[in-house]
């Protein structure tokens, strides 16, 4: 919804002050948001979206927590005890198809929050995905050169020119 928020915000501004073309660009659950607005509220503006270390579903973020073991679970259940009711019923599957705009995935091998084998699903759900990478030896908050480099070329698809 906030995403949709800024998206409208923007359409509001008029010609003058509001961009051209805008891509769409969110971490973890940020990537969740920006693929939602993308599909659910097309904004003519809007050229792309690239998802980095993108959250597919609830499930499969309760099921990284559960990885993390014990502890983590227990601070989820005292931070966010509904996360466990709410979130299973939020996912990607059924939405990201609808997203008709250039799409980028990135995520680093080692990410224990999205792995791998979810974000290249998610690169297959979306109709125009234009880039995938998985960047060796990054974690879930991907940085350094490498990462420079699939952003470049994630933007370079989306966006020629």
């Amino acid at each position: 919804a906030d995403a949709r928020t800024v998206l409208s915000w923007l359409a509001a501004l008029g010609e003058d002050a509001a961009p051209e073309k805008m891509v769409l660009l969110g971490h973890s659950m940020g990537a969740y948001a920006v693929i939602h607005a993308a599909a659910s509220a097309p904004q003519p503006k809007v050229s792309g979206v690239i998802a980095v270390s993108p959250v597919v579903s609830g499930s499969a973020l309760l099921e990284a927590r559960q990885a993390m073991g014990e502890a983590a679970i227990s601070l989820l259940r005292d931070e966010l005890p509904q996360a466990f009711e709410e979130w299973p019923t939020h996912g990607l599957a059924d939405i990201a198809p609808r997203v008709s705009v250039p799409a980028a995935v990135i995520v680093g091998a080692d990410d224990s929050i999205t792995p791998p084998a979810d974000a290249m699903t998610l690169a297959g759900w979306l109709p125009a995905c234009v880039w995938r990478d998985v960047i060796p030896g990054e974690h879930h908050c991907p940085t350094g050169e490498a990462f420079s480099q699939s952003l470049d070329a994630a933007l370079d698809r989306i966006a020629p020119g």
